[in-house]
């Protein structure tokens, strides 16, 4: 099947990558954030994961997952770092604070002054369909990998009940 694009009337096949792949990914990457959690400040540990941006309702906020702001999510003691660019050397540090998590569904929202162009969430996924994975896997900011959607279907997670999840074979490292 195929989809048209609401801003053309060309019809998009979801089962190939883009033709605009090189600018789909520049602008995906510029919407990745890296969200930092100091759990320790004795040690200066910190967890570290990857958000980005959604809107709900007029608010622009952040969806990362709860593993990454554990620790950070209590309320008067719920702020974190959003790093923005390329390194730690590069890049900007904004300030952001944990509003809503699902510990059972490993997410978090975070509200921040920082505004990025929001991702737009798909219900219309199939089997086959071309996937980009961007994300910080081990630190490696702005990471990016392709892959399909090898299948969709529901898992028992150890720290929850039945979810909903989609299988791929984009590799998908911690952080990603």
């Amino acid at each position: 099947p195929q989809q048209q694009l609401p801003e053309s009337n060309a019809p998009i096949d979801l089962y190939a990558p883009p033709k605009n792949l090189g600018s789909l990914v520049d602008s995906s990457k510029e919407l990745v954030v890296q969200v930092w959690c100091e759990i320790s400040r004795v040690n200066n540990e910190w967890y570290t994961g990857t958000g980005w941006p959604i809107q709900v309702g007029s608010e622009i906020l952040f969806v990362t997952n709860h593993h990454v702001v554990e620790g950070c999510e209590i309320p008067g003691d719920n702020e974190i770092m959003l790093l923005v660019g390329d390194s730690q050397e590069t890049g900007e540090f904004l300030s952001g604070k944990v509003i809503s998590y699902d510990q059972s569904r490993d997410l978090a929202i975070i509200r921040s002054e920082l505004i990025l162009p929001p991702l737009t969430p798909s219900t219309d996924i199939k089997v086959g369909h071309w996937v980009m994975a961007v994300g910080n896997p081990e630190n490696l900011i702005r990471s990016v990998n392709f892959g399909s959607i090898s299948n969709i279907g529901q898992e028992k997670l150890p720290w929850t009940s039945t979810v909903d999840v989609i299988y791929t074979d984009a590799a998908i490292n911690q952080g990603n």
